[in-house]
């Protein structure tokens, strides 16, 4: 009984090699349905096809041994066994790639760093030569993001000056809008009728569309070729993993718009608690200016909210409010430039007021000014 040990790893294409051969001569050995070979050309129907195999080998080896199907049943069972290997290896490392993306996104610092790394990743995490990503709005498709690995158009941006078209012309991109479920094209008559921008980046490949899904609906779509050479596996792999991708990308998304909220909102809270620290400042000041003129009755209160000390009638009645307002913050010693913040004036305004009130009280200076507020 022959053994094949392979000291490397062999690649899928050589496995499926060797499996299509051994197909072959399990039919000239009149082991397998002369029309098996030729309906298991595409590359796991052959593994499947030895599968069916071996458990039919069975029979034949109790009832006559032989040591070429004995020989034929151990190298069918010996290429199944490497074939799931690989397909374990591949998977576990086509997860790991999604996942690493997926991380390498989740640690951007705000929306527009994770916008302009979507793409990238996703070509990093596929192996893709381009991705490109695209915004959907009520009734229009455009292209948000595109990452190519030609030296010629690398970018990370958008590289096309494209308009928004709309939705109900794009029949694949309406489709899944409505269905919410990836796509796989690869007849060149459906690549044919993709938007402009997707279309001159499959050349011979086929395209996968995934759609990345925003608090309930689809906001974008996620387009990576997919190369028609490559194994049936292959592609099963990026099927899977690739929705697995475009939703992680919707739900990363999904919590920075949350936070852009939380931000929003936190700079609305600081400001009205900022407005809130202004005004308690302000009563403050009020309630020093009745303790420091000896007011018994604080009630009544000036527009901005500071108490005024009873003047003496000769000229109370000719201030006006807000002449009373900068009196009294005058008699406190406030500056013109902390007179026209605490009141929302401007500093010209507070120096009109100023001389204003001279005129009307008599006083030649700001010192006599406040001698004559502190005598009332």
């Amino acid at each position: 009984m022959t053994s094949r040990a392979h000291p490397r790893t062999r690649s899928a294409r050589e496995i499926l090699a060797d499996a299509r051969s051994l197909t072959g001569r399990l039919g000239r050995a009149g082991l397998t349905s002369p029309s098996r070979p030729d309906q298991a050309k595409r590359e796991n129907h052959i593994i499947h096809s030895l599968r069916v195999v071996i458990p039919a080998l069975v029979p034949l080896l109790e009832s006559a041994p032989s040591e070429e199907i004995s020989n034929l049943a151990f190298e069918a069972a010996q290429l199944c066994d490497e074939w799931d290997r690989h397909l374990d290896r591949a998977d576990s490392r086509a997860r790991r790639q999604v996942t690493d993306s997926l991380a390498l996104l989740r640690s951007c610092k705000d929306e527009s760093e994770l916008s302009d790394s979507i793409c990238f990743a996703a070509a990093s995490a596929f192996g893709a030569r381009w991705a490109l990503a695209a915004r959907v709005e009520t009734d229009t498709w455009s292209l948000w993001q595109a990452h190519e690995e030609s030296p010629s158009r690398r970018s990370a941006r958008s590289v096309d000056d494209s308009e928004p078209l709309p939705l109900g012309d794009l029949r694949w991109e309406s489709e899944i809008v409505h269905t919410a479920l990836p796509l796989r094209l690869t007849d060149p008559l459906h690549l044919a009728v993709l938007p402009g921008p997707v279309r001159v980046r499959t050349r011979e490949d086929g395209v996968r569309i995934a759609p990345m899904p925003v608090a309930g609906r689809v906001a974008a779509l996620l387009y990576v070729p997919e190369r028609r050479s490559s194994p049936a596996t292959e592609h099963d792999e990026l099927g899977g993993n690739l929705d697995t991708f475009a939703s992680g990308v919707g739900a990363v998304l999904e919590r920075e718009l949350l936070y852009e909220r939380f931000r929003t909102q936190r700079v609305h809270i600081r400001n009205a608690l900022a407005s809130m620290d202004r005004t308690m400042a302000s009563l403050d000041t009020g309630v020093d200016l009745v303790r420091l003129v000896g007011r018994k009755h604080a009630d009544t209160v000036a527009s901005v909210g500071f108490p005024l000390v009873g003047t003496t009638p000769a000229w109370n009645k000719q201030l006006t409010p807000r002449e009373h307002d900068v009196m009294a913050m005058v008699a406190l010693g406030r500056s013109n430039s902390e007179i026209a913040h605490d009141l929302v004036l401007s500093q010209n305004t507070v120096k009109s007021h100023l001389r204003n009130i001279m005129r009307k009280v008599g006083a030649v200076n700001r010192t006599e000014l406040i001698s004559l507020h502190r005598e009332a």
